[in-house]
């Protein structure tokens, strides 16, 4: 893991948050899909779909 790179990639994020945090999920939300998937013995999928975002951003950083 390149650490610039990914500082990179979580600028980008926190970037198009900040311009359009409406398309976003709500964290509540995601909090408690998580904890609903983990109640039903289920790896939760929050973790592999902030994974999958990130790659994205670290691509183009």
């Amino acid at each position: 893991m390149d650490k610039q790179v990914m500082a990179k990639a979580f600028n980008q994020w926190m970037d198009d948050y900040t311009k359009n945090p409406e398309r976003f999920e709500d964290i509540s939300k995601a909090a408690l899909a998580h904890l609903h998937e983990r109640l039903e013995g289920k790896e939760p999928t929050y973790g592999e779909e902030c994974a999958a975002i990130l790659e994205g951003y670290a691509a183009h950083a």
